[in-house]
């Protein structure tokens, strides 16, 4: 490469000045000061590196402090009452704090230190961890898990509310334990805490009580689960028994009761259930206690397993399955146990089992679907399935020998497993087949979904008789809400074609839930249309109130079934508008919009549907459609997610009240909020800013929260009352952004794309010290629409490539185009938005044209390696898994779901309209490799051996093509990682080399010496040891070899 010399001097300088500053440390340190921490992020020193360094007067660059000690929120919870607002603070890496304040001006606020969740069963690397944070129903109470703080440093120090010093402030031993769980009365601020806690859940919105489940001794811990549902346990069982603590928060002596390994308080927070499980099995019970009372009783106690307790919704009734396990390797036998009214004395407890009435064909129950009450508690939902033969006790044991032929770095080579061997005279055989209807990979993949699957049966209690809902093509039915009709789908006869193509459709039916009779509604509907599932849940069902009719989405128009009629109907015939995605440039006709369907009136009369601006309200008559909001398409709004406040809105919209919309300024980039008129129509704007903006009601007050964001200003959170008038802030995360040189801002790009492709828009985010007359280097992100993100904050940190916040800081301008596509040429459709979005930039006079980046992955990847052949406009380029040889690519298997590239490549992102035996010449002229003598740039391409969604030999095979012809590229391959990066220490790398490589080509920087000569295998190591300290602050200085 022609580069700089120098580099290996100044690299060796600068770790030769950090060894002498680590022998002159003061002699109380423990450890060798890296001095790297506070210098500006892979700089050697402090002083400028380039002219395009933003002078003093911006502000400081980025340290890499700064990267890992950048604070994030996460975990915000609003009070029912909108009272009271919590949340978890954490930096990327470190100890975090809950936070609790009041909502009302002037509040005082709480902090809480509660340790690093990363390496306790929560939060992770990132992300404002800190464990689980939840209010109490009554407002009363908010209680969050504590975790072992981060040691510091090389020791000397605690952490932040964390232990004292001396060798850190946790030992591995601490680092690993069960989380706390600390309880704080809102009323007066005292607090209170429980050791070893797995689980914990207040009862009800007025009970005062909390159950706490206890890790088991040993145990390696889990995640707290702190809200949500009735169960005290996830779906699947809540792992081992262990001791269960009840708590009366007002007073009184908490109750344990041993050996505990589920638990599940009824909605009124009255009654819990909870599963006894012991070793020996002797005492295993459901027991019932009502909480005022303290009276305790069984309701059903065997030599058996309890599993997946639920109670009914607003009820009494209680169900849960009953095990018993075959020690010999047979079959488990379930049963399910249940209850209408659980809390009545002498209660009666309802069987279900493989020989209840309306089972057949040696059916059993089966464990792996979830129990689910139906309405007014009259039915009850569960699977059935096939019974499973004895299992081999040898089975799995037996691993066959390594036959050879494998190197390192193989790729995804072998990542389809052989069935389980129980021999050496079994082969290790794995059969395709053309009629498979599903690839082998993709059956391996879903292998464990493939032996959950179970038949949706239904019991109703007045007949005391199974009705099984679904089979081995109807595979699944979403229920209505009131029991008597459900929808089945299914997509047998598309499948095979489905995973070649892409293309998903499936015939749909009326299911009568009563008798399990099914009618064809209508064959091949398109797959993804319709609104929500069946019964409840948070948002809108696509039955009406009354489970009369059902509506779904079909190539461009709404229908509605009515059951009792048989009859469906188009309600959007004649309306002046199209609801389907205008915007899809993807090989498919009149794709669906996500999230078009909003819900039905309470009466059943109308459906409240979305298109691509508007929100309409249709009569299920099919005539008198009202656009209920009026002016999306006309002011070019897009009225986008409905707001809804109480999770418990299961029902259908109420006329007489308004809705709330967030909005979305197409070409203004600007949100807000609006409040719109269902019946008479018309749409007031509440707010209209600027900025990305996201809001939340309380449940019962006239509280709102809202979360605001801009590429300057991080996504703080601000309390509101109703109008969102009167703000006042409720967080302050990074009060030391003030001191940081940052991007004064971001301006959208206007340009018209070649080749009809039409206008579009791109975001530039300034450099940090910005001045206007003078020009600057400038980074091209790209990937598919990204304009999206001109108010999207970048929190620096040391794991993200290609991070706005690091470029900007060090003097980069950085653009994000969006790219439209003709179907037939996606590396093309790149080429003819993205030339002339840089050109727009750069006749702006901000850009320095000589110094132009562009860095793309994945999808982003391959345009990026097509683009760097087709055209001389940027200096250098960074593509990180790129597609590169189109025709290969499409017969390549996507490993990480198992399905064909095909697929993705006709109707998914690939915009092709057939194979390349169709249509050669198009795979041709879109793929890199056809062009790859082209090439006349310095280029760096990422590409891992595992990964699993872009073959690994797309990366390799087009590098020693470039290598073959001389061109100066360099491959970065890290062991082991996938599509992308999850180790730590392999993202801050990958990260640093990107930083590195364009500070090289755009600012002129002296290189390093990995990218002008490369590493030899044998000095790797140590080249990976020497660098450890400009990314990790505890890494100690490496001592100089000194050769005699």
């Amino acid at each position: 490469m022609q580069i700089n010399r120098l580099a290996r001097a100044v690299f060796a300088a600068t770790v030769c000045a950090s060894a002498v500053a680590a022998q002159n440390a003061p002699p109380a340190q423990n450890a060798a000061v890296n001095l790297q921490t506070n210098l500006p992020y892979g700089a050697p020193s402090a002083a400028p590196v380039s002219k395009w360094t933003p002078p003093a007067s911006a502000g400081r660059q980025l340290t890499l402090n700064d990267l890992l000690t950048w604070k994030n929120l996460g975990a915000a919870q609003l009070s029912n009452d909108g009272k009271w607002f919590a949340y978890v603070i954490a930096p990327s890496e470190g100890n975090a704090e809950v936070v609790v304040r009041g909502t009302a001006a002037g509040a005082s606020e709480l902090r809480f230190p509660v340790g690093d969740a990363s390496g306790g069963g929560g939060g992770g690397r990132g992300g404002a961890g800190g464990g689980a944070v939840q209010i109490s129903g009554n407002n009363r109470w908010v209680a969050f898990n504590v975790y072992a703080p981060t040691p510091a440093a090389g020791g000397g120090r605690g952490g932040r509310g964390g232990r004292a010093g001396g060798a850190g402030a946790a030992s591995g031993a601490a680092a690993n334990a069960s989380p706390k769980l600390a309880v704080i009365d809102l009323t007066n601020g005292t607090r209170r805490e429980f050791e070893s806690v797995r689980a914990f859940r207040f009862a009800g919105d007025k009970s005062n009580w909390l159950a706490i489940q206890h890790a088991t001794p040993g145990a390696a811990p889990a995640a707290a689960i702190a809200g949500g549902g009735r169960g005290g346990a996830p779906a699947g069982g809540g792992g081992p028994a262990s001791v269960l603590e009840l708590v009366d928060l007002t007073g009184g002596t908490p109750i344990p009761i041993a050996n505990v390994s589920e638990f599940a308080f009824n909605d009124a927070g009255t009654w819990i259930a909870y599963a006894v499980s012991a070793t020996d099995l002797v005492g295993n019970s459901i027991q019932l206690r009502e909480l005022s009372t303290g009276v305790n009783r069984p309701l059903d106690f065997q030599k058996a397993t309890y599993r997946r307790l639920i109670w009914g919704d607003s009820s009494s009734a209680l169900a849960a399955f009953r095990v018993v396990n075959d020690t010999a390797g047979g079959d488990e036998q379930a049963t399910v146990v249940a209850w209408s009214n659980a809390i009545a004395p002498n209660a009666t407890a309802i069987e279900i089992s493989a020989k209840s009435t309306g089972v057949a064909g040696g059916l059993v129950v089966s464990t792996d679907r979830a129990l689910q009450w139906g309405d007014g508690q009259k039915t009850l939902y569960f699977g059935l399935r096939e019974p499973q033969p004895p299992r081999d006790p040898n089975a799995g044991t037996f691993t066959a020998p390594n036959p050879g032929g494998s190197a390192p770095g193989a790729g995804s080579t072998g990542q389809i497993a052989a069935a389980p061997q129980t021999g050496a005279e079994v082969p290790s055989l794995i059969l395709w087949h053309w009629k498979d209807a599903r690839p082998q990979a993709a059956q391996q993949v879903q292998e464990a979904t493939d032996k959950a699957f179970n038949y949706l049966s239904v019991y109703t209690l007045s007949t005391q008789k199974v009705t099984k809902l679904t089979d081995d093509k109807v595979r699944d039915v979403s229920v209505g809400p009131k029991d008597s009709w459900g929808i089945g789908n299914d997509g047998t006869e598309y499948e095979r074609e489905a995973g070649i193509r892409g293309f998903d459709f499936r015939d749909i039916y009326a299911v009568n839930i009563g008798t399990g009779e099914r009618k064809l509604i209508q064959k091949k509907v398109p797959g993804g249309g319709g609104g929500g599932g069946g019964r409840g849940g948070f948002g809108a069902s696509s039955f009406s109130p009354d489970n009369g009719q059902y509506a779904y989405y079909d190539s461009g128009d709404w229908k509605v079934y009515n059951f009792n009629a048989g009859a469906t109907k188009t309600i959007t015939t004649g309306v002046p508008a199209k609801f389907w995605n205008t915007e899809d440039d993807h090989n498919q006709v009149k794709p669906a919009i996500g999230g078009a369907f909003i819900g039905w009136t309470n009466d059943g009369n109308n459906v409240i549907i979305r298109d691509n601006w508007d929100v309409w309200r249709l009569p299920v008559s099919g005539t008198g459609a009202v656009n209920i909001t009026g002016n999306g398409l006309k002011d070019q709004i897009k009225y986008q997610a409905r707001l809804l406040s109480d999770p418990r809105d299961r029902g259908g919209i109420d006329l007489s009240k308004p809705l709330y919309f967030q909005t979305y300024g197409e070409w203004t980039k600007k949100e807000g909020l609006s409040k719109v008129d269902p019946m008479k129509g018309g749409a007031t704007q509440i707010t209209w800013e600027d900025a990305k903006v996201s809001y939340r009601k309380a449940r019962d007050g006239d509280t709102w929260v809202v979360q605001r964001q801009s590429v300057v200003k991080f996504p703080d959170f601000y309390a509101a009352d109703d109008g969102i008038k009167n703000e006042r802030r409720l967080t302050d995360a990074n009060p030391q952004q003030k001191d940081v040189a940052w991007t004064p801002g971001a301006r959208l790009i206007d340009y018209s794309c070649d080749n009809g492709l039409g206008k579009r828009q791109g975001v530039l985010f300034l450099p940090a010290g910005y001045e206007k007359g003078k020009k600057y280097p400038m980074l091209t992100y790209i990937y598919e629409k990204l304009s999206q993100g001109t108010h999207v904050y970048s929190a620096p940190n040391a794991t993200r490539y290609a991070n706005p916040a690091v470029f900007t800081s060090r003097g980069y301008a950085f653009f994000q185009p969006d790219i439209a596509y003709k179907v037939n040429d996606p590396g093309r459709s790149a080429v003819w938005c993205v030339l002339p979005a840089v050109k727009a930039v750069i006749a702006t006079g901000m850009i320095d044209e000589a110094r132009v980046g562009l860095q793309g992955h994945s999808w982003g990847g391959y345009q990026s390696a097509f683009i760097a052949t087709q055209t001389k406009m940027f200096k250098t380029a960074v593509s990180g898994a790129p597609l590169t040889d189109m025709t290969s690519m499409f017969g390549s298997v996507y490993w990480n779901s198992g399905n064909t590239d095909a697929s993705i490549f006709i109707s998914g992102q690939g915009r092709f309209t057939g194979g390349p035996n169709d249509i050669p010449e198009v795979y041709a002229r879109n793929s890199p490799q056809t062009y790859a003598q082209n090439l006349s740039m310095p280029y760096m391409i990422l590409h891992n051996d595992r990964d699993g969604a872009v073959d690994f030999n797309q990366g390799i095979t087009y590098y020693n093509h470039l290598r073959q012809m001389n061109k100066d590229v360099i491959l970065l391959e890290y062991v082991g990682e996938n599509h992308g990066l999850s180790r730590p220490a392999n993202q801050m790398d990958y990260a640093l080399r990107m930083t590195e490589w364009f500070d090289t080509f755009l600012r002129d920087q002296p290189a390093p010496e990995w990218l002008t000569e490369g590493i030899p295998r044998l000095k790797m190591e140590e080249h990976l040891k020497a660098r450890r300290v400009m990314v990790d602050p505890k890494a100690t200085v490496p001592t100089p070899r000194i050769t005699p």
